[in-house]
């Protein structure tokens, strides 16, 4: 079985509309001193590449450490499409 990677990059990747952008901020630095580095990370769990969970749309569905890694497994088409996508793109 073949495996691509479809994650995008989490600071340079679309967000949706109302969410806030992915922060990185540097809490200690080696070159600043530190004796060692180490990061803080922020950004919103419906960023980048992601499952949307059921519960994400029903009250009573499953969130996504209930939902089984094989579902996740198997054939799959892979498109790229850049830009907004509509209604249209379907034709």
């Amino acid at each position: 079985m073949r495996i691509y990677d479809i994650s995008q990059e989490v600071f340079s990747c679309c967000i949706y509309p109302g969410d806030p952008k992915p922060k990185r901020k540097v809490l200690s630095s080696i070159k600043d001193g530190d004796s060692y580095n180490l990061t803080e990370f922020s950004m919103c769990a419906h960023n980048g590449t992601h499952v949307d969970a059921p519960f994400h749309f029903i009250q009573d569905g499953k969130t996504v450490d209930k939902v089984s890694l094989n579902v996740f497994v198997g054939k799959a088409y892979v498109a790229e499409h850049r830009g907004r996508v509509t209604g249209e793109d379907r034709k």
